[in-house]
């Protein structure tokens, strides 16, 4: 792939990024292709649509068996349909084979390429004054190094797995204070062609990724089915269709720039949790007004017991909160009204007519800094806003909106209504999302 650009494909949720992927796939009959899709429903939705035999690595084995499978699938160069899961396990077999047969990717969503890896800072000048590890800066890349093992070195103390992270060649300091781990470039360049299904690139952590690496991409977007030059897109062709809750009462509370943030939760007293949750429950019962199986609520995934009791989210009168481990993905959807804020690329949430989004989203500091310093044309400020916003729109369009619909909405920040409201009358960072 070393002369060619990753194939980014950014266009609005629902303009056919995944059916031009599979007529793609259908119409070069002779071409191995590798699927990576967030969820198992998805690879059912490939795996019915493409006129090929496919692979579907069983997602319940051990890592072992289940990398085994996935390397002797492509061995015998079948199409496979795996899991964002699944990438993050492979080898250095797999990246072998996978050169060998001139694989294409399909990417259906962009992955987690940049983490924050938390280590005290004394337990970090240890590591250095003893010798263990030491730092090589990142050419043309200020403020970035890359944290290298010293060879021959043998360390069993508590910092074992830091150092085990660090000898993969792949954890970074930024700004002589934050780490964090990067995804190699490796198993994207193993591939003779790769395609990224995706919308609002510039606000996610592939663009700075790739810009690290220097791993040349173009943008492209799709118009009537066909693959086109790239052309900014915002919410203004839905505008007619969602209404954003305006509610004075309901709203108010939140208009601090960091209200209903992770820090906000964590801070807030009982009675606070209370009032968001009857400002829920009244957007839903008395200005929604829908049916308890249309609603979808979110919230951080450690404050989702506090915030959204029972039955409050219970679509079926009679299911307790302890049953919802015995039940399925599809049943999730229909009897419980709840999935995280970060939700994407699924469709089984189709039918929900009202939406409440009570969370304020913003990187970790780690990931924050890091794309200050290496995400080209944005600043800090654009940057969370756009990753803020893109994470929100993703959620919402689990919904029906992407049928057509219309949704009531309830976003009580001001900060993250005001961002949506921006995208909806296209008035949103013109120039960045460019």
């Amino acid at each position: 792939m070393s002369d060619k650009k990753i194939k980014i494909i950014d266009s609005v949720m629902g303009s056919g990024k995944s059916t031009y992927a599979i007529n793609y796939i259908n119409d070069n009959i002779d071409e191995n292709f590798i699927i990576v899709v967030p969820t198992k429903s998805e690879q059912q939705r490939y795996k019915k649509a493409l006129d090929r035999a496919v692979f579907l690595p069983n997602l319940d084995d051990c890592a072992d068996r289940l990398l085994q499978s996935f390397n002797w699938a492509v061995e015998d160069g079948k199409t496979i349909v795996t899991t964002h899961k699944l990438l993050e396990c492979w080898d250095s077999t797999s990246i072998t084979e996978i050169k060998k047969r001139d694989y294409t990717l399909i990417l259906d969503e962009v992955i987690d390429v940049v983490m924050p890896i938390s280590i005290h800072k004394n337990d970090f000048e240890l590591l250095e004054s003893t010798g263990l590890i030491q730092l090589e800066s990142v050419p043309d890349k200020e403020g970035l190094h890359k944290i290298k093992a010293v060879q021959g070195k043998e360390y069993e103390g508590k910092l074992k797995h830091f150092l085990e992270q660090v000898r993969h060649d792949n954890v970074f300091q930024v700004n002589d204070k934050f780490h964090v781990w990067l995804a190699s470039a490796e198993k994207l360049q193993a591939f003779d062609d790769v395609f990224v299904l995706t919308y609002m690139f510039n606000g996610q952590q592939l663009k700075g990724w790739l810009e690290v690496y220097d791993i040349p991409y173009i943008l492209h977007s799709i118009a009537e089915g066909q693959l086109v030059s790239y052309q900014k897109s915002s919410g203004l062709q839905f505008k007619n269709l969602i209404t954003v809750n305006e509610d004075k009462a309901l709203n108010a509370p939140y208009s601090r720039y960091g209200s209903l943030s992770v820090s906000d939760y964590e801070k807030s007293k009982p009675a606070k949790i209370s009032k968001l949750r009857n400002g829920i429950r009244s957007f839903l019962r008395s200005h929604s007004g829908t049916d308890a199986r249309l609603n979808l609520v979110t919230t951080f995934k450690s404050h989702e017991t506090v915030l959204l009791r029972e039955p409050f989210l219970f679509c079926v009168a009679g299911v307790k909160r302890p049953k919802l481990q015995e039940m399925t993905a599809e049943d999730k959807a229909e009897r419980y009204c709840f999935s995280p804020y970060n939700t994407k690329a699924t469709n089984l949430y189709r039918h929900k007519a009202a939406v409440a989004y009570p969370v304020n989203i913003f990187p970790r500091p780690e990931i924050e800094h890091f794309f200050k310093r290496h995400l080209s044309g944005h600043d800090s400020t654009t940057f969370k806003d756009l990753y803020a916003l893109s994470t929100m729109i993703q959620f919402i369009w689990r919904s029906r909106i992407r049928d057509g619909l219309p949704i009531d909405v309830y976003v009580p920040s001001k900060r993250m209504r005001g961002l949506l409201q921006d995208w909806l009358n296209d008035d949103l960072l013109s120039a960045e999302l460019t």
